[in-house]
């Protein structure tokens, strides 16, 4: 299962970065972290190159809808921090979470 994220891709293949993407598998609760090392693994010992940075949307993805536990995000954090990553979140539904809207009233 993966949301389908085409602008950030066509953005980064159109732009001089040299960026290569790398799909990581996701369930119902979101990108699978022992997925997410093994592909940082995997890149560096492949391409000889390191990943810079994960790009996701943790909140209401498209096409699925996926909300990333906060465990999750944990877990994804800590890989990211450990490989050095900056994580680009896309989190353009984080207010209509019932729970946050409960913080602001």
């Amino acid at each position: 299962m993966n949301d389908t994220i085409i602008n950030i891709v066509y953005l980064l293949k159109a732009l001089p970065f040299r960026c290569q993407i790398v799909p990581i598998e996701m369930d119902e609760d979101g990108l699978i972290p022992e997925e997410f090392s093994r592909a940082l693994k995997d890149h560096s010992i492949l391409s000889g190159r390191k990943m810079k940075f994960l790009y996701c949307v943790p909140n209401g993805g498209n096409p699925t809808g996926i909300c990333y536990t906060e465990e999750r995000k944990r877990l994804i954090y800590e890989l990211a921090r450990e490989y050095n990553l900056l994580i680009l979140e896309d989190d353009a539904y984080f207010f209509l979470q019932s729970k946050v809207i409960a913080l602001y009233m």
